[in-house]
């Protein structure tokens, strides 16, 4: 009988049971996973994630070290094999691989994968990934490489190998007790609209208008909002610790971008603005900062002229 994709898939589906018997039939007959039967099934379908825990007690649970460590052995088999079932990959599956001994060269090339299929992974399975494998391994104490530092040059290219498209899920504060030498600015472009406004909120970490502008230039103007709703929370009642040459330079971020003054922004939108956004950006405001500021106000009800 011709197999159609839809047979194969409903016939994994309906045998969901006796998972492991089907595995060990696949393996034993030696079916080219990466070229047929990983082709065939859906990884949305609710018996990805069996069969790929199933492969990994009967494959991978099984190798030696040496041989899971080995670049050629994690490519054919994460690379390729696997690869259609991560964007399941469960719990049970991270957390026994996050035992294995691997080297972080190993680690980093796992990384790397799962970071290309993580556009798309199920609802959860990406924080999932950072929970239960990264953070796991990156924290063990028993390695001569703790949170694998040596074979990076920065910390950009840290954040690169050891978290890829999984930093997002980590704190500032967290990133720099993994790392201790973790210099925010050196690596903008792998943290998110979140980490970024609590980077700019610790005081120390930004010291200059320049400063301001690396930071801003990873920040769309459609996050703009959400940006400044983190870190004027961050700074209220703490403002004098942040240089005034850093708060003059967010609040000129605000007039250049946010279109305030704007006719067409309504006054619900500038209302936001002047009650949370902007209130600790304007302590000590400088002579120059005055009039682009009363024009956020022209022309707007009076409610919001007595807010400004």
């Amino acid at each position: 009988m011709k197999w159609q994709k839809n047979d194969w898939e409903s016939w994994i589906f309906v045998l969901v049971d006796p998972f492991s018997l089907i595995t060990m039939k696949i393996l034993r007959k030696k079916f080219r996973l990466d070229h047929f039967f990983l082709q065939m099934l859906n990884p949305l379908n609710p018996s990805a994630s069996m069969i790929l825990d199933s492969i990994q007690e009967l494959r991978l649970d099984v190798v030696k070290m040496a041989i899971l460590n080995d670049p050629t052995f994690i490519q054919m088999w994460f690379g390729r094999r696997l690869r259609p079932f991560l964007p399941a990959v469960s719990q049970d599956f991270l957390s026994c691989l996050a035992t294995k001994t691997l080297t972080c060269s190993t680690y980093q090339s796992i990384v790397r994968i799962l970071s290309e299929i993580q556009p798309h992974m199920m609802n959860g399975r990406e924080m999932s990934v950072f929970t239960h494998f990264i953070r796991v391994v990156l924290t063990k104490n028993n390695t001569t490489d703790p949170a694998c530092i040596s074979n990076t040059i920065n910390s950009s290219d840290w954040v690169q190998k050891n978290l890829g498209g999984f930093s997002v899920f980590i704190s500032i504060q967290d990133l720099q007790k993994l790392y201790p030498k973790f210099s925010p600015l050196e690596a903008l472009a792998y943290l998110s609209v979140g980490q970024l406004a609590a980077m700019s909120a610790t005081p120390g970490q930004l010291t200059s208008p320049d400063q301001v502008t690396m930071v801003m230039k990873y920040i769309p103007d459609l996050k703009l909002a959400s940006f400044f709703d983190d870190f004027s929370a961050a700074i209220a009642g703490n403002e004098l610790l942040m240089p005034p040459t850093v708060r003059s330079a967010m609040l000129e971020v605000v007039f250049s971008r946010a279109n305030l003054s704007y006719p067409s922004v309504e006054d619900s939108v500038v209302i936001q603005w002047l009650q949370y956004r902007l209130p600790p950006l304007l302590i000590n405001l400088i002579p120059s900062q005055v009039k682009p500021y009363f024009q956020i106000l022209v022309r707007r009800s009076c409610s919001i002229e007595h807010q400004g």
